[in-house]
Formats: structure tokens, sequence, C-alpha cells
């Protein structure tokens, strides 16, 4: 075998100069910051008691309003997006993310009858988009349009937001019909599973004359696969034949097969097989039809046979769209059969229940043998999935088609119109317990957020926000919590309940009430937790590994029951985040941590840890993109000027001040590497010496 080179995967016998870009060393993934989750009582938030939680991210407290125009979550939109008037501050969260952590559940409109078709079956389901008792509040009215029966009036009515949808219908989003030559007759029956569209061939016999015998070619007739034929016979006016009439069928069989099927009437009879006058068929199957020959020897006899057959016999399921179908129809113009999509969203309306995975419910209205023999026409109409499809648009509630809906709702051509209305129902809300703490946490853990807020002064559920931030490390996402003791507490107290409890280098936790301006404008007094908030989104704010020491967040006061400057010292011993007053302004002290195993500045200071948590993240996601390769004799010489080089740009970045000694060892299919860094610490002390010597003047 001759020699070869292996480039890119592949093989090469062929002489020649190949070239082989190793971009490896320049990939990765840069790192987010600024990203805030808050974690605690949102009760228009989802979070079902299965545990099916449903964090929401907003990047402006504009998005907050709009969502739910919720006072708390608007104050803590407000609190986090733009949490100080320090300069030195230039912004506040890059993204907040609400985590509710009570089970609840969502009002709806289910069996509402404004909302069931003709029959009483329900069709269409309204849920609020607010969760909880919240959603009860929400009123829908539903009317047949004043001016126009075939469409619906809906009005929805919110917290002092009206939503009216006026004329609600699909109109006619596709005609079908047949003007061949061969058929007699033609009728169509549609619902959300199949559509049906059958022909009839109606020939006669003229009388009088001789023996006789009457060929048809039905050339032009569609055949549906698999379709099974019918006929009957009826006698004419001189009554029944004296001779037997016979039925001839020529065609293909539903295999391709050449087919001729013979059905015999007696003399004196018009039964094919299945009764005096009745439609007559066999388990004969076809796929096409060349000709039909009636005969018999009775020189008088004008009776009529007619054959039935279908020409489509269509799944839904089989076909994405109704334009889909309506162009599968189509392609059998030439025979006269016609499918003309009138609707501009024909492709977008679903035809079959698989397609709604939400409500399995199709988007046609049901019809049943409508003649479309031009100039007649199925109009097909879609007011079903055309009502609930914009319902759905509402930013108050939500819509889905119920299973069983195959009618519109009753007010679509209703005569006269009886207005009717109800409030949604069945919000409710749970509790918090360990267990919903636990799954809303998890909901996050493997999210893109640095800081979280534990937005409860429950100490259980503050411990959780520690197991949190572990958690979340081991998963990639290092992070660290803010926390809020309870207000009116002593020093004594915040060590015994909070601080001396926490202990841990991941969270920071403050215990002073805050006299700020809230979304509405109004001068309040907030727990510390809203302080908790203040300080996230000054963190998010400011560039990683920056302290907040003397900046100061937008509060106009604070209290709480200590001297906020004699105590500060003793606090911040104490494992406190504190406020003082310096300068015309309250600050922040020193931003540290509880941690108070021993005094290392890097697990003390909330931005020197900070400093090496980034590190470690800003690392993993640049050597991401390595994961999976193979390994070779040369990999770790060659990963470590990479690594070095990936540090040296944290030094530039200002993530950490300084490293050394990096190594990467190669452990078979595991690397690891190792660094020493220096933190970005805080300048938190000047000493200043003053030598004390007696200078003479000149």
């Amino acid at each position: 075998m001759p020699s070869s080179i292996l480039i890119n995967g592949l093989r090469l016998y062929k002489p020649g100069i190949y070239g082989y870009i190793d971009v490896s060393s320049l990939g990765g993934k840069g790192i987010s910051t600024g990203n805030v989750a808050v974690v605690g009582d949102f009760p228009l938030l989802q979070h079902e008691t299965d545990g099916d939680i449903l964090p929401l991210t907003f990047t402006s407290g504009r998005a907050v309003q709009e969502f739910g125009n919720d006072r708390e979550m608007l104050d803590v939109a407000k609190f986090a997006f733009t949490p100080s008037v320090d300069s030195r501050v230039p912004g506040g969260a890059a993204s907040l993310t609400f985590v509710p952590v009570r089970p609840n559940t969502q009002a709806s409109s289910a069996g509402y009858v404004g909302f069931a078709d003709a029959n009483g079956i329900q069709c269409i389901t309204l849920k609020s988009r607010l969760w909880g008792p919240k959603g009860n509040q929400v009123l829908v009215k539903a009317n047949t349009n004043a001016t126009d029966l075939n469409g619906m009036d809906v009005d929805i009515y919110f917290n002092g937001i009206h939503e009216p949808y006026v004329n609600l219908q699909s109109g006619v989003i596709a005609d079908l019909y047949y003007d061949g030559a061969d058929a007699t007759a033609s009728l169509i029956t549609l619902d959300k599973t199949t559509w049906t569209w059958t022909w009839d061939i109606a020939t006669a016999f003229t009388a009088p004359g001789g023996a006789q015998s009457i060929a048809l070619e039905p050339t032009e007739i569609v055949v549906a696969p698999d379709s099974v034929l019918a006929a009957k016979l009826v006698d004419g006016g001189a009554g029944a034949s004296s001779a037997a009439v016979t039925c001839t069928i020529v065609g293909l069989d539903e295999l391709g097969g050449a087919q001729t099927v013979i059905w015999t009437a007696l003399a004196g009879t018009t039964d094919f097989g299945s009764g005096a006058g009745v439609y007559h068929a066999t388990a004969d199957k076809w796929s096409r039809i060349d000709s039909i020959t009636l005969a018999t020897a009775d020189v008088a006899y004008n009776g009529t046979l007619t054959v039935q057959g279908t020409a489509f016999a269509i799944t839904t399921a089989d076909f994405d769209s109704v334009g889909a179908i309506c162009s599968y129809i189509d392609n059998n113009s030439a025979k006269g059969f016609h499918a003309n999509g009138l609707s501009p969203q024909i492709n977008n309306i679903p035809c079959s229940p698989d397609l709604d995975l939400d409500s399995n419910a199709g988007g046609v209205d049901k019809q049943t043998a409508v003649d479309v023999f031009s100039p007649a026409k199925c109009e097909v109409k879609a007011d079903l999935w055309y009502i609930a499809t914009t319902l759905d648009a509402s930013n108050i509630v939500s819509c889905e088609q119920v299973t069983a809906g195959v009618n519109p709702p009753r007010f679509v051509g209703q005569n006269p119109a009886v207005e009717d209305q109800t409030f949604l129902f069945g919000g409710t809300i749970s509790s918090a317990t360990s267990v919903s703490w636990d799954n809303a946490l998890e909901s996050i853990e493997y999210s893109d957020i640095q800081i979280v807020v534990i937005f409860d002064d429950t100490i259980a559920y503050m411990k959780k926000g520690i197991t949190h931030c572990n958690n979340s490390a081991v998963a990639g996402y290092e992070r660290d919590c803010w926390m809020g003791a309870t207000k009116d507490k002593t020093i004594a107290q915040i060590l015994a309940s909070f601080t001396a409890q926490l202990n841990n280098q991941n969270a920071a936790c403050v215990g002073q009430e805050v006299q700020v301006t809230d979304s509405r404008g109004k001068t309040m007094w907030k727990d510390p937790k809203y302080l908790a908030v203040l300080c996230a989104g000054m963190q998010a704010g400011t560039p990683v590994a920056t302290p907040l020491t003397t900046k100061r967040p937008d509060v106009l006061d604070v209290r709480q029951k200590w001297n906020a400057n004699r105590d500060a010292n003793e606090l911040l011993g104490k494992g406190l985040c504190v406020l003082h007053y310096d300068d015309n302004a309250w600050r922040v002290v020193r931003s540290i941590t509880t941690y108070m195993e021993d005094d290392n500045p890097i697990l003390s200071e909330v931005s020197s840890w900070e400093s090496i948590q980034t590190s470690v993240r800003s690392l993993r996601a640049s050597l991401k993109i390595m994961v999976g390769n193979p390994i070779y004799a040369n990999t770790a010489p060659k990963l470590r000027p990479v690594v070095q080089g990936l540090l040296d740009k944290q030094v530039e970045d200002g993530i950490i001040k300084a490293h050394r000694n990096s190594v990467v060892e190669d452990l078979g299919d595991t690397f690891r590497i190792g660094y020493e860094a220096a933190a970005v610490e805080p300048l938190n002390f000047f000493q200043v010496y003053v030598s004390v010597v007696r200078i003479s003047s000149v």
C-alpha cells in the first residue's frame, strides 16, 4: 500500500501540497458579567406544583412594566437596573431574572360557555399570562359582531387595560370546486382529520332501440389510491328491465395491475347485490378507471346507472398546512378538480391535529357533503384557528384550542347576538416550601448568571443560596449571593441569627432598612432585602473585581437598631455589609462577605472573591472548545502557552492582578491545569507615617 497523509480526517494518497490550519489556540468563548437573578416570592410568575419553573429574564425596567405592572417586581427592577448615584458605578444589571418560589396555578376560562360551539363543546380556552390569584381579575366578554354575524367580538380587561378584538373570523381561506366533463356530481366533506372529495358518474339508457350498450370513458376522473367504487341502478319510467343489466368497469387495481369487475342486476330488479336501488360496492380497490360499460338486451329500458367513487381521501396529518393540501389537489386542475388558496396565510394554517402540539386541534372548519359542481364551491374557512391565533397574541391571556374542538365558538353566525362574560378562574398560590425553593434554585443552576439575590429573610432559605452557589460552580457557572437579614435586629441578633450561620465566602449580607424612591416615584422605607438588590445591581454595574467600598447606592436614608457610623467597625467584623454616612451621602463602608473563619482577604471581600471566580469562569470558557479533541504527545506542550496567554489577557482585562507558575499536566483523558493568581484586592487602608523632626526656617 502506498504511503499517505491524513488531512482533516481524509486519507490522501495523491501527491501534492496540502495545508492544515490549526486555530484551536484562538478558540474559546467570552464570558458574561452583570447578570442578576432575584429568587423570591413573585406570585405572578409560573411556578407549577410539579416543579416546572420558568424563570423570566428582562433587560430593562420597561420590559418588566410591560409584562405585568407588578409593584414589587417593578421596584426590584428599578433598584437592580439603576442602583447607584455614584459616578464610579456606571450602570446596573445587564439582565434581571425573576425566579418564583411559591407553587401556583393559572386562571383560565375552562368551561366558559362563550367559547363553546353551538353544540356546547368547548373549542378554545383562555389562560391568564399572570399566574396565581391575580389572573382571576381578568374579565372576558364575548359576543357576535353587530354588523357581521359571521364574526365575533372579544373584549379582555385587566388592571385598567382593555384589549378589544373586533369581528374575529378567518374569511374564506380557499375554495374547492369541480368543473370537469366526466363527473355529474361532486361532494366534499371536511373535518380536522380528513378531507374527502367524492364524485358521481350517472348515465341513462335511451329507448326505444335495439339491444343497448353504453360505453363511458371517464379519462378525466381522479381516483384516490385504494379507492372502492360503488354503483346503483334506478328504473326509469318504462319500469324494470326485462333482461339482465350489467355494469362493466375496467381499469387498474390499487397496485397498478389491470382489473375488470362486472356487476349484474337480474331481469326485473335494480339490485347489483346490495339491495334494490341502493349502492353496491365490493372489496375491489382501484387506482384508475378506463371505462364503464352499461348493457342490457331490453330495448325499451330507460333506467339510470350511477357509479360513485372518491377523488381524494386526504389524511390531514400527512400535510404541513392547508396550503399544502390545496396545492396537492390543484395539481389535478386539468381534470376539473380545483383548490384555490385565497388567504396570504394559507401555508401557515394548520390542517392536522398533529401540527399544533399544544392544543391538538386542527385549523379548518368542519363541513359535510358540500356540493362543489361548478359554479357551486366549497368555501374553506378556519375561524377556530383564526380566533385562537389572534387571541393568543394578547398581552393579558394566552389561547389554546381544545382537543375536542371542531367548530368555532357559538357566537360565530349567531342571530340574534347575546353577550356573555366571565372572569377567569382557578388561579391559586401556595406557601413556599423547602422543596419549592430547591426547585427554584435548580432552575437557574446552569443559567448564565453571576449574582443571585435571595429575596427572603428566612435563614433556612438563605443557606440554600450558599448551596446553590456551590452547585452552580460545579456546573461551571460560578456566582455569589446577596441577602438581607430581618429588619430591626440588634448587632447580637444579626450575628446569632444570620452572619454566624451563613459564614461563607459566597454570601454577602446586609441588615439595614433603606428609604428610597420607588418605581412610582414615591418615597418609601424598604426592608434590607431591597438593599441587597441595590448592592447586587451595583456589583453588576461595575467591572469585575471592583469593590463597592465608599460607593453610594441610590438611597435617601437608612435606619437600624444600631448607630450606622459608630458601630460600623464592629459589624464589619461580624460579617455584615453596612452603609454609613460620610461626605454628605450614604456609602457602602466595605463590600464584605459573611466569611469569618479567619481574616483571609480573598474570601472575605466580595470583589476579590469575584476576581478569582471570574478567572476560573473565563479560563473554562476559553478552553471549552477543546473538549472532545484527541490528545497527542504534543497537546499538553501546545496548551501551556495558550493558558499563559489567556491568563495574561485576564490581567490585561483587570480580572486578576497577576499570575505565575501555570502548569498543564497530562493525566490521560484529563488535563490538570494549575496556576497561581493574585486577586484584584480593594484598597481599604492607608497608613500614614509622620516623622517629627526639627526643621529650621530659612
